[in-house]
């Protein structure tokens, strides 16, 4: 409700986004039209999560949101690099 009144903003993970419209066609495009939704990029640092999560029996939906959710390796980092102050 708040990023969408711009007080903010919200992440959302591609590989997700992917998983969520094969079961619901049309959401990916949906959301992607949404301004105040930045979608995150599967990158190699979330394939290298993925791959762990994967053996330990973590669907492919949850494993690029496991990734985003965790610390980042900077202080005070968002997901994407954005400095949060």
């Amino acid at each position: 409700m708040q990023a969408s009144g711009g007080l903010g903003d919200l992440s959302a993970p591609a590989l997700s986004l992917t998983a969520g419209d094969a079961e619901r066609p049309g959401l990916l495009s949906y959301i992607k039209r949404l301004w105040f939704i930045r979608i995150e990029a599967f990158d190699t640092d979330a394939a290298v999560t993925a791959t762990g999560l994967l053996r330990f029996g973590h669907s492919w939906a949850a494993i690029h949101a496991i990734h985003a959710a965790r610390p980042a390796p900077q202080p005070h980092t968002r997901p994407g690099g954005s400095c949060s102050r």
